[in-house]
């Protein structure tokens, strides 16, 4: 990144997880990142293995959503270190 070389990565790496979901997501409208998978690209694949419309119509509200379920999970309980157990 120093040297500015491979610009395309740069830009990749300059975006945050959010931006490029909606990237995905809108199916990269103003072509920023030719190459990248988007939706389109992966329901139509999905049709060319013969992926049932169920499937397919729960990954795209599963990617559409994507947002909404990750800030459901819940978080693992934090292990507590026992202090007063310091014999190393």
């Amino acid at each position: 990144m120093k040297k500015n070389e491979e610009k395309r990565v740069i830009k990749i790496l300059e975006k945050t997880v959010k931006e490029m979901w909606i990237i995905y997501i809108n199916d990269d409208k103003h072509n920023e990142f030719p190459g990248f998978n988007t939706i389109n690209y992966d329901m139509n694949k999905f049709k060319e293995l013969n992926e049932s419309d169920e499937y397919i119509n729960l990954f795209i509200s599963i990617s559409n959503n994507f947002e909404k379920i990750f800030h459901k999970i819940k978080p693992r309980k934090k292990k507590l270190i026992n202090k007063n157990n310091n014999n190393n």
